[in-house]
């Protein structure tokens, strides 16, 4: 295992595109590992099966389910006896890859903290398994309508590693490369993200690992507005 990209699969998440969007999305992703020289891997549930990795067809077929469920962990014994088209959230992906023996997966976002935590208790199950489950998630960061100081607090209080992939240590904001918050340390050789990995095997560590990449400069958002955005939705939700 000389290379991160000797492990990467993923899992593709279709719960809010356009169903026509669905298929092709899901096809440049495969691609893009391809042309990195993996297979990819996706993850759902079928007719009361585990797939990982999809023909053509299923894949299809769970893009333009239109009454395809979300699966988390506590959902997959429920989904598979009712023989459910299911998607998996990142909590369920880390549990079914870990099965399969896969150790990488790339995914837009994981849950988190969410605000108001303090009244309302509403944390992701994707941390619980993150806290539990030896997979890596690569992904952008923490989903920016959550509460991302308080998502990295509760990360750190369970030992999961948390990477950021670039030059400067400063952990990524999903729609935008940074934030004020910062990572465990960070790197741009992938080379030190697979020794920390190894290392925490050999340790019998537990925890997940989150290799957090920061959003092309080309594609990021401006930080300010997209938080004022939120802030003002969240005010006019109650």
């Amino acid at each position: 295992m000389d290379t991160l990209t000797q492990l990467y699969y993923y899992t593709v998440q279709l719960y809010v595109l356009h169903e026509k969007v669905h298929f092709s999305t899901a096809k440049l992703l495969e691609d893009a590992v391809r042309s990195e020289g993996s297979e990819p891997a996706t993850i759902a549930l079928l007719d009361g099966n585990i797939h990982v990795g999809l023909s053509n067809e299923n894949l299809t077929r769970v893009a333009e389910t239109m009454d395809s469920v979300k699966v988390s962990r506590r959902d997959i014994a429920y989904a598979l006896n009712k023989g459910l088209v299911g998607g998996t959230t990142v909590a369920a992906t880390m549990f079914l890859a870990h099965m399969a023996g896969i150790r990488v997966f790339a995914t837009g976002g994981i849950g988190g903290v969410h605000r108001g935590a303090e009244e309302t208790f509403d944390i992701s199950a994707d941390l619980i398994e993150l806290m539990q489950t030896p997979v890596t998630v690569v992904c952008a960061g923490v989903k920016s309508i959550l509460d991302i100081p308080k998502t990295l607090q509760f990360l750190e209080t369970h030992s999961v590693n948390c990477i950021v992939y670039g030059e400067k240590n400063a952990f990524p904001g999903f729609f935008t490369k940074e934030t004020t918050e910062k990572g465990q340390f960070s790197t741009t050789d992938l080379h030190d993200v697979v020794q920390h990995m190894e290392m925490s095997r050999k340790l019998g560590l537990k925890a997940g690992t989150i290799l957090a990449c920061p959003i092309p400069d080309k594609l990021a958002g401006d930080g300010k507005r997209i938080e004022e955005a939120i802030v003002t939705a969240l005010k006019e939700a109650k």
